[in-house]
């Protein structure tokens, strides 16, 4: 058994986690996490959607699985200033549920790290 999730947020963010090995992770590559049609709907540009529109699936199967991935995540907002801003959408990863796509939760900075374990100890 493991905790199977799916982490959306910015693509220089998930492009690091996927580069992250161990033996009880396995990280997908990135992908776009909207349709086309949301694209061209939007006002943004081309590169504003593909940063904020990324997503990676995550399966944990170990707890040390789970150990590597929030300290990748930990580093990963240190070196990004710890956005806990509330209103900062720009450096929030949205952890969902890979079979519902229900949300979760929303990490924001390293220190709500321990929402991530308590799903992992619910699961397991």
């Amino acid at each position: 058994m493991g905790l199977d999730l799916v982490l959306e947020g910015p693509g220089s963010m998930l492009a690091k986690l996927a580069q992250l090995e161990d033996e009880g992770l396995e990280i997908g590559e990135p992908r776009p996490a909207g349709s086309g049609a949301d694209v061209l709907d939007s006002p943004l540009g081309v590169d504003e959607i593909r940063e904020t529109l990324e997503m990676v699936a995550v399966f944990i199967s170990t707890a040390g699985g789970m150990a590597a991935l929030a300290k990748q995540l930990k580093a990963m907002f240190k070196s990004s200033g710890d956005s806990s801003n509330k209103e900062d959408e720009t450096e929030t990863l949205v952890v969902r549920n890979s079979l519902t796509n229900a949300e979760l939760l929303r990490l924001r900075s390293a220190e709500n790290l321990d929402a991530l374990f308590r799903l992992y100890s619910a699961d397991g």
